[in-house]
């Protein structure tokens, strides 16, 4: 595939995306534009993007996001899989390199709350004495950012995204020995 008909292929959706944000109150929108580099088959690499619209909702205060986490881990800890579950949106898009591992998805990432919690209940299962210990929360707008200890004494840093109505929209889950 060349270059030209990558970005041809693409002129449709970004006109869709800035059609969306003309009839829906563009001020409330953030557009947040990620990049992923793909190896094809034969080695040619490629540069791609996705753009997902986030509703902006404000700043997150220290005390919410502190409040967020600590419901968080506490689901997480107590393995309440309905509790955690709580914390997303129907429509989550949840990226981990755990994914790859447990689901074996080359793309880590799963795109909904139903396959969400069937990936989440495998994690347990696999990590049977999972107990996260909070280090720090990071509050933003739109967001916070959970650094904490994972399994297998991994640090975690998990970026969430919430709506409007304070649930979990994005995650993009990193670790680190």
């Amino acid at each position: 595939m060349s270059i030209i008909s990558m970005l041809t292929d693409a002129k449709p959706v970004l006109f869709k995306i800035k059609i969306i944000m003309r009839y829906q109150k563009p001020e409330q929108f953030r557009l947040l534009i990620f990049w992923k580099l793909l190896r094809s088959a034969n080695q040619k690499v490629y540069l791609l993007s996705f753009v997902a619209m986030v509703e902006i909702c404000g700043m997150i205060t220290k005390e919410q996001a502190k409040q967020f986490a600590d419901e968080w881990i506490a689901a997480w800890n107590n393995h309440d899989m309905d509790a955690v579950m709580g914390h997303y949106a129907d429509d989550v898009v949840f990226c981990s390199p755990f994914i790859v591992q447990i689901n074996n998805d080359p793309t880590g990432t799963i795109k909904d709350k139903a396959a969400l919690r069937t990936y989440l209940e495998k994690a347990l299962e696999r990590y049977p004495s999972l107990h996260f210990e909070l280090y720090k929360t990071l509050a933003s707008v739109n967001s916070v950012v959970l650094y904490y200890k994972s399994v297998n004494d991994l640090t975690a840093a998990e970026c969430m995204v919430l709506n409007k109505d304070g649930k979990v929209s994005m995650v993009l889950a990193h670790y680190a020995p």
